[in-house]
Protein backbone atom coordinates (compact mmCIF):
# COMPACT_ATOMS: atom_id res chain seq x y z
CA UNK A 1 0.00 0.00 0.00
CA UNK A 2 2.87 2.28 0.88
CA UNK A 3 4.39 1.77 -2.43
CA UNK A 4 1.09 2.01 -4.19
CA UNK A 5 0.71 5.67 -2.42
CA UNK A 6 4.64 6.60 -3.71
CA UNK A 7 3.29 5.61 -7.59
CA UNK A 8 0.26 7.71 -7.26
CA UNK A 9 2.27 10.82 -5.85
CA UNK A 10 4.76 10.58 -8.55
CA UNK A 11 1.98 10.02 -10.90
CA UNK A 12 0.58 13.18 -9.73
CA UNK A 13 3.42 15.02 -9.48
CA UNK A 14 4.39 14.83 -12.91
CA UNK A 15 0.44 15.94 -14.06
CA UNK A 16 0.71 19.37 -11.36
CA UNK A 17 4.17 20.22 -13.41
CA UNK A 18 3.18 19.06 -17.41
CA UNK A 19 0.18 21.27 -16.05
CA UNK A 20 2.85 24.30 -14.93
CA UNK A 21 4.50 24.35 -18.07
CA UNK A 22 1.43 24.13 -20.28
CA UNK A 23 0.33 27.50 -18.47
CA UNK A 24 3.60 28.84 -19.05
CA UNK A 25 3.47 28.21 -22.67
CA UNK A 26 0.01 29.81 -23.29
CA UNK A 27 0.86 32.82 -21.29
CA UNK A 28 4.13 33.41 -23.53
CA UNK A 29 1.68 33.12 -26.64
CA UNK A 30 -0.33 35.24 -25.23
CA UNK A 31 2.37 38.02 -24.70
CA UNK A 32 4.30 37.31 -27.96
CA UNK A 33 7.16 35.66 -26.06
CA UNK A 34 6.96 32.52 -27.71
CA UNK A 35 10.08 32.17 -29.04
CA UNK A 36 11.85 33.65 -25.65
CA UNK A 37 10.27 30.97 -23.77
CA UNK A 38 10.80 27.91 -26.35
CA UNK A 39 14.55 27.15 -25.44
CA UNK A 40 13.11 27.03 -21.58
CA UNK A 41 10.36 25.21 -22.09
CA UNK A 42 12.64 22.12 -23.47
CA UNK A 43 14.62 22.68 -20.78
CA UNK A 44 11.67 21.97 -18.69
CA UNK A 45 10.10 19.55 -20.29
CA UNK A 46 13.69 17.42 -20.48
CA UNK A 47 13.64 18.52 -16.39
CA UNK A 48 10.36 16.90 -16.13
CA UNK A 49 11.03 13.28 -18.13
CA UNK A 50 13.92 12.87 -15.80
CA UNK A 51 11.60 13.96 -13.14
CA UNK A 52 9.44 11.12 -13.72
CA UNK A 53 11.92 8.56 -14.50
CA UNK A 54 13.42 8.87 -11.05
CA UNK A 55 10.08 9.04 -9.83
CA UNK A 56 8.98 5.79 -11.30
CA UNK A 57 12.21 4.27 -10.23
CA UNK A 58 11.68 4.70 -6.72
CA UNK A 59 9.32 2.34 -5.93
CA UNK A 60 11.31 -0.40 -8.03
CA UNK A 61 14.53 0.81 -5.06
CA UNK A 62 11.80 -0.15 -2.51
CA UNK A 63 10.88 -3.39 -3.59
CA UNK A 64 14.87 -4.38 -3.95
CA UNK A 65 15.64 -3.18 -0.99
CA UNK A 66 13.10 -5.13 0.84
CA UNK A 67 13.59 -8.09 -0.91
CA UNK A 68 16.85 -7.63 0.32
CA UNK A 69 16.12 -7.19 3.98
CA UNK A 70 14.06 -10.13 3.33
CA UNK A 71 16.37 -12.28 2.55
CA UNK A 72 19.01 -11.24 5.11
CA UNK A 73 16.25 -12.45 7.88
CA UNK A 74 15.66 -15.61 6.29
CA UNK A 75 19.81 -16.04 6.39
CA UNK A 76 19.73 -14.75 9.85
CA UNK A 77 16.64 -17.48 10.55
CA UNK A 78 18.28 -20.53 9.25
CA UNK A 79 21.84 -19.75 10.51
CA UNK A 80 19.83 -19.19 13.89
CA UNK A 81 17.70 -23.11 13.08
CA UNK A 82 21.15 -24.62 12.36
CA UNK A 83 22.27 -23.21 15.68
CA UNK A 84 19.75 -24.26 17.66
CA UNK A 85 18.67 -20.56 18.79
CA UNK A 86 14.61 -21.28 17.59
CA UNK A 87 13.42 -18.31 19.07
CA UNK A 88 15.90 -15.78 17.40
CA UNK A 89 14.64 -17.81 14.27
CA UNK A 90 10.81 -17.69 14.84
CA UNK A 91 11.64 -13.53 15.27
CA UNK A 92 14.31 -13.54 12.06
CA UNK A 93 11.22 -15.50 10.11
CA UNK A 94 8.51 -13.31 10.98
CA UNK A 95 10.42 -10.39 9.96
CA UNK A 96 11.37 -11.84 6.30
CA UNK A 97 7.47 -12.86 5.96
CA UNK A 98 6.10 -9.30 6.28
CA UNK A 99 8.51 -7.89 3.88
CA UNK A 100 8.02 -10.87 1.39
CA UNK A 101 4.55 -9.96 2.08
CA UNK A 102 4.57 -6.15 1.39
CA UNK A 103 6.12 -7.20 -2.53
CA UNK A 104 4.07 -10.37 -3.04
CA UNK A 105 7.27 -12.60 -3.52
CA UNK A 106 5.34 -16.03 -3.40
CA UNK A 107 8.54 -17.53 -3.63
CA UNK A 108 9.82 -15.40 -0.41
CA UNK A 109 6.87 -16.57 1.44
CA UNK A 110 7.22 -20.43 0.32
CA UNK A 111 10.62 -20.88 1.36
CA UNK A 112 9.87 -18.47 4.87
CA UNK A 113 7.58 -21.69 5.02
CA UNK A 114 9.91 -24.45 4.35
CA UNK A 115 12.29 -22.72 6.93
CA UNK A 116 9.24 -22.13 9.68
CA UNK A 117 8.89 -26.54 9.09
CA UNK A 118 12.46 -27.10 9.56
CA UNK A 119 12.29 -24.50 12.58
CA UNK A 120 9.09 -27.27 13.94
CA UNK A 121 10.70 -29.90 13.31
CA UNK A 122 14.66 -28.58 15.76
CA UNK A 123 11.53 -27.98 18.31
CA UNK A 124 10.50 -31.88 18.07
CA UNK A 125 6.62 -30.85 16.61
CA UNK A 126 6.51 -32.81 13.50
CA UNK A 127 3.25 -32.71 12.72
CA UNK A 128 3.09 -28.91 13.02
CA UNK A 129 6.91 -29.48 10.79
CA UNK A 130 4.94 -31.59 8.46
CA UNK A 131 1.80 -28.85 7.88
CA UNK A 132 4.64 -26.13 6.94
CA UNK A 133 6.37 -28.18 4.49
CA UNK A 134 3.56 -28.97 2.99
CA UNK A 135 2.65 -25.46 2.43
CA UNK A 136 5.18 -24.70 1.38
CA UNK A 137 5.57 -27.60 -1.38
CA UNK A 138 1.84 -25.93 -2.50
CA UNK A 139 3.37 -22.19 -2.29
CA UNK A 140 6.60 -23.00 -4.10
CA UNK A 141 5.15 -25.10 -6.84
CA UNK A 142 3.33 -22.28 -7.70
CA UNK A 143 6.17 -20.46 -8.99
CA UNK A 144 7.67 -23.41 -10.11
CA UNK A 145 10.37 -22.75 -7.41
CA UNK A 146 13.13 -25.50 -7.38
CA UNK A 147 13.18 -25.74 -3.30
CA UNK A 148 9.88 -27.41 -3.75
CA UNK A 149 11.87 -30.36 -4.23
CA UNK A 150 12.86 -30.17 -0.56
CA UNK A 151 9.45 -29.38 0.62
CA UNK A 152 8.61 -32.84 -0.64
CA UNK A 153 11.15 -34.48 0.15
CA UNK A 154 10.75 -33.46 4.03
CA UNK A 155 7.67 -34.22 3.58
CA UNK A 156 8.34 -37.73 3.13
CA UNK A 157 11.06 -37.59 6.63
CA UNK A 158 7.91 -36.44 8.38
CA UNK A 159 5.50 -39.47 7.25
CA UNK A 160 8.81 -41.74 7.72
CA UNK A 161 8.51 -40.78 11.02
CA UNK A 162 5.24 -41.05 11.60
CA UNK A 163 5.39 -44.63 10.36
CA UNK A 164 3.57 -43.98 7.44
CA UNK A 165 6.05 -45.62 5.20
CA UNK A 166 3.58 -46.02 1.78
CA UNK A 167 3.26 -42.12 1.91
CA UNK A 168 7.05 -41.65 2.58
CA UNK A 169 8.04 -44.18 -0.32
CA UNK A 170 5.72 -41.86 -3.00
CA UNK A 171 7.09 -38.88 -1.66
CA UNK A 172 10.56 -39.40 -2.19
CA UNK A 173 9.99 -40.90 -5.43
CA UNK A 174 8.29 -37.19 -6.17
CA UNK A 175 11.53 -35.53 -4.39
CA UNK A 176 13.58 -37.48 -6.47
CA UNK A 177 12.28 -36.35 -9.81
CA UNK A 178 11.91 -32.86 -8.70
CA UNK A 179 15.49 -32.54 -7.71
CA UNK A 180 16.37 -34.00 -11.47
CA UNK A 181 14.32 -31.92 -13.15
CA UNK A 182 15.98 -29.61 -11.02
CA UNK A 183 19.30 -30.64 -12.36
CA UNK A 184 19.92 -30.59 -7.91
CA UNK A 185 22.25 -33.70 -7.24
CA UNK A 186 22.83 -32.90 -3.65
CA UNK A 187 19.00 -33.25 -3.09
CA UNK A 188 18.42 -35.97 -5.26
CA UNK A 189 21.05 -38.00 -3.79
CA UNK A 190 19.22 -37.50 -0.12
CA UNK A 191 15.90 -38.71 -1.86
CA UNK A 192 17.55 -41.82 -3.57
CA UNK A 193 18.84 -42.45 0.01
CA UNK A 194 15.87 -42.07 1.96
CA UNK A 195 14.47 -44.39 -1.17
CA UNK A 196 16.96 -46.81 -0.80
CA UNK A 197 16.90 -47.25 3.08
CA UNK A 198 12.83 -47.65 3.10
CA UNK A 199 13.09 -50.25 0.66
CA UNK A 200 15.82 -51.63 2.15
CA UNK A 201 14.20 -52.26 5.44
CA UNK A 202 11.07 -53.60 3.39
CA UNK A 203 13.25 -56.67 1.69
CA UNK A 204 12.74 -54.69 -1.26
CA UNK A 205 16.68 -55.10 -2.17
CA UNK A 206 17.15 -55.23 -6.01
CA UNK A 207 15.40 -51.77 -5.33
CA UNK A 208 17.28 -50.29 -2.36
CA UNK A 209 20.65 -51.45 -4.18
CA UNK A 210 19.48 -49.37 -7.36
CA UNK A 211 18.55 -46.14 -5.29
CA UNK A 212 21.81 -46.40 -2.86
CA UNK A 213 24.13 -46.80 -5.63
CA UNK A 214 22.71 -43.74 -7.39
CA UNK A 215 22.72 -42.02 -4.28
CA UNK A 216 26.72 -42.75 -3.49
CA UNK A 217 27.22 -41.26 -6.97
CA UNK A 218 25.48 -38.12 -6.50
CA UNK A 219 27.12 -37.20 -3.24
CA UNK A 220 29.98 -36.94 -4.96
CA UNK A 221 32.46 -35.45 -2.45
CA UNK A 222 29.65 -35.69 -0.20
CA UNK A 223 31.53 -37.88 2.80
CA UNK A 224 29.11 -38.39 5.17
CA UNK A 225 26.31 -38.81 2.84
CA UNK A 226 28.39 -41.79 0.60
CA UNK A 227 29.08 -43.19 4.30
CA UNK A 228 25.16 -43.28 4.79
CA UNK A 229 24.04 -44.80 1.88
CA UNK A 230 27.59 -46.71 1.99
CA UNK A 231 26.43 -48.22 5.36
CA UNK A 232 22.75 -49.04 3.60
CA UNK A 233 24.90 -51.18 1.09
CA UNK A 234 26.11 -52.92 3.86
CA UNK A 235 22.99 -53.83 5.53
CA UNK A 236 21.58 -55.27 1.93
CA UNK A 237 24.59 -57.28 2.05
CA UNK A 238 24.27 -58.67 5.68
CA UNK A 239 20.71 -59.40 4.58
CA UNK A 240 21.75 -61.43 1.38
CA UNK A 241 24.21 -63.03 3.64
CA UNK A 242 27.47 -61.79 1.31
CA UNK A 243 29.30 -60.79 4.48
CA UNK A 244 32.49 -60.42 2.42
CA UNK A 245 30.88 -57.54 0.33
CA UNK A 246 29.09 -56.33 3.65
CA UNK A 247 32.40 -56.59 6.08
CA UNK A 248 33.93 -54.40 3.25
CA UNK A 249 31.00 -51.92 2.79
CA UNK A 250 31.03 -51.51 6.49
CA UNK A 251 34.62 -51.00 6.86
CA UNK A 252 34.19 -48.24 3.59
CA UNK A 253 31.48 -46.97 5.55
CA UNK A 254 33.31 -46.34 8.66
CA UNK A 255 36.34 -44.40 6.80
CA UNK A 256 33.71 -42.32 4.75
CA UNK A 257 32.74 -41.07 8.31
CA UNK A 258 35.86 -40.35 10.03
CA UNK A 259 36.58 -38.28 6.48
CA UNK A 260 33.51 -36.37 7.40
CA UNK A 261 34.13 -36.11 10.83
CA UNK A 262 30.15 -37.66 11.25
CA UNK A 263 31.66 -39.71 14.18
CA UNK A 264 28.02 -41.31 14.88
CA UNK A 265 28.41 -43.10 11.72
CA UNK A 266 31.03 -45.23 13.57
CA UNK A 267 28.35 -46.00 16.45
CA UNK A 268 26.46 -47.93 13.32
CA UNK A 269 28.96 -49.78 11.38
CA UNK A 270 29.97 -52.02 13.67
CA UNK A 271 26.07 -53.65 14.23
CA UNK A 272 26.68 -54.86 10.58
CA UNK A 273 29.51 -57.27 11.69
CA UNK A 274 27.88 -57.96 14.90
CA UNK A 275 24.90 -58.99 13.27
CA UNK A 276 26.84 -61.75 10.88
CA UNK A 277 29.09 -62.83 13.63
CA UNK A 278 25.77 -63.84 15.71
CA UNK A 279 24.64 -65.49 12.70
CA UNK A 280 27.24 -67.74 12.53
CA UNK A 281 27.36 -68.24 16.30
CA UNK A 282 31.03 -66.40 16.79
CA UNK A 283 29.50 -65.07 19.85
CA UNK A 284 33.04 -63.15 20.70
CA UNK A 285 33.48 -61.54 17.44
CA UNK A 286 30.41 -60.00 17.97
CA UNK A 287 30.78 -59.00 21.55
CA UNK A 288 33.68 -56.99 19.71
CA UNK A 289 32.19 -54.94 17.81
CA UNK A 290 29.14 -54.55 20.02
CA UNK A 291 31.88 -53.12 22.58
CA UNK A 292 33.62 -50.84 20.25
CA UNK A 293 30.19 -49.52 18.90
CA UNK A 294 29.03 -48.76 22.82
CA UNK A 295 32.97 -47.24 23.69
CA UNK A 296 32.06 -44.76 21.25
CA UNK A 297 28.24 -43.78 21.94
CA UNK A 298 29.58 -43.33 25.16
CA UNK A 299 32.52 -41.38 24.63
CA UNK A 300 30.19 -38.24 23.39
CA UNK A 301 29.86 -35.27 25.54
CA UNK A 302 26.72 -34.44 23.69
CA UNK A 303 25.29 -37.32 22.03
CA UNK A 304 22.33 -36.15 20.42
CA UNK A 305 24.11 -33.64 18.84
CA UNK A 306 26.39 -35.94 16.94
CA UNK A 307 23.09 -37.64 16.20
CA UNK A 308 21.55 -34.69 14.69
CA UNK A 309 24.66 -34.08 13.05
CA UNK A 310 24.59 -38.06 11.50
CA UNK A 311 21.49 -37.48 10.27
CA UNK A 312 21.48 -33.89 8.64
CA UNK A 313 19.82 -31.87 11.31
CA UNK A 314 20.90 -28.84 13.49
CA UNK A 315 24.07 -30.49 15.46
CA UNK A 316 23.39 -29.12 18.77
CA UNK A 317 22.04 -31.35 21.64
CA UNK A 318 19.23 -28.75 23.31
CA UNK A 319 17.50 -25.48 22.41
CA UNK A 320 19.37 -22.35 22.71
CA UNK A 321 18.17 -18.83 23.70
CA UNK A 322 20.54 -15.67 23.75
CA UNK A 323 19.99 -13.81 27.27
CA UNK A 324 16.88 -15.52 28.34
CA UNK A 325 15.30 -18.18 30.05
CA UNK A 326 17.08 -21.39 28.55
CA UNK A 327 15.13 -23.69 30.72
CA UNK A 328 11.74 -22.50 30.15
CA UNK A 329 12.35 -23.01 26.04
CA UNK A 330 13.35 -26.00 26.24
CA UNK A 331 10.44 -27.00 28.55
CA UNK A 332 8.04 -25.47 25.86
CA UNK A 333 9.65 -27.92 23.86
CA UNK A 334 9.82 -31.50 25.20
CA UNK A 335 10.26 -33.36 21.80
CA UNK A 336 13.37 -30.69 20.28
CA UNK A 337 15.54 -32.99 18.31
CA UNK A 338 13.21 -35.94 19.17
CA UNK A 339 14.79 -37.33 15.95
CA UNK A 340 18.06 -37.65 17.12
CA UNK A 341 17.05 -38.73 20.12
CA UNK A 342 15.12 -41.71 18.47
CA UNK A 343 18.78 -42.57 16.67
CA UNK A 344 20.55 -42.92 20.07
CA UNK A 345 17.63 -45.03 21.38
CA UNK A 346 17.90 -47.34 18.49
CA UNK A 347 21.58 -47.66 18.56
CA UNK A 348 21.30 -48.26 22.49
CA UNK A 349 18.65 -51.08 21.73
CA UNK A 350 21.13 -53.09 19.29
CA UNK A 351 23.88 -52.80 21.74
CA UNK A 352 21.52 -54.51 24.21
CA UNK A 353 19.70 -56.70 22.24
CA UNK A 354 22.93 -57.57 20.22
CA UNK A 355 24.42 -58.45 23.48
CA UNK A 356 22.00 -61.14 24.58
CA UNK A 357 22.25 -62.53 21.27
CA UNK A 358 25.62 -63.03 21.52
CA UNK A 359 25.81 -64.29 24.59
CA UNK A 360 23.19 -66.88 23.50
CA UNK A 361 25.16 -67.92 20.78
CA UNK A 362 28.50 -68.68 22.82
Amino acid sequence: MDLLRESLGSALGAVAIAAFIAAVVVAGVVRGRARFLSAGILAAASVVVLWISVQDAQPRLAVIELRRAAESHLDIARRAIHDGYNLDAASALDDAEARFRTINARDGLGRVELARGDLERLQGRLDQAKARFTTAAVRLNTVAHPDMAWAILRIGEMEQAGGDTDAARKSFADAAAAFARAGIAAGEAEARLASGALARRGGAYAEAVQNLKDAVRLFGRNARGQGRATLELAWVSQALRHNAEGLALAAQADALFAQAGTLFGLVLTPFVGAEMAIEDEEGQVAFAAIDRAESVLDGFPDAVAAAAAYLGLAPVGALRVRGGDAGANRAAFPAAQDEARALIAYARGQIERGRVQADAVQ
